[in-house]
């Protein structure tokens, strides 16, 4: 991964990827991200790697949560994914990175959306 000098801009990236890291042909992009330099902010956050799955739990899904109703409207066979993410380049310093959570938000009644969002807390250098 690439260093960033103390200062340099901040810059965020985040969005529906529909990168679902439980299949290994996806998994050449999400590794394109973070040969940019970007980091996976829940993954750093939490310790994990796909962050939805039976070995790593279900607290990182984003889309098809339990219980969404707007997810089971596109398909009823949906297994809980996440595709969602924030990614974050130039926040490294000399004590290390600032990324201080990554929560998934959203992911209750009343749902607003057939996917859930993703909050991250972040100081800038």
């Amino acid at each position: 991964m690439e260093n960033h000098r103390r200062g340099s801009n901040l810059v965020v990236l985040g969005g529906d990827f529909n990168l679902v890291l439980n299949l290994l042909e996806e998994e050449e992009t999400y590794s394109q991200i973070l040969d940019f330099g970007f980091i996976d902010t829940y993954s750093f956050s939490h310790g994990c790697y796909s962050c939805c799955s039976e070995e790593e739990g279900f607290l990182g899904c984003t889309y098809a949560g339990a219980g969404n109703p707007y997810s089971r409207i596109y398909s009823s066979m949906q297994k809980p994914q996440r595709i969602d993410y924030i990614f974050v380049k130039g926040i490294e310093n000399d004590v290390g990175l600032l990324i201080f959570d990554a929560t998934v938000v959203f992911d209750f009644e009343p749902w607003v959306s057939d996917h859930s969002g993703v909050l991250i807390m972040i100081r800038p250098p």
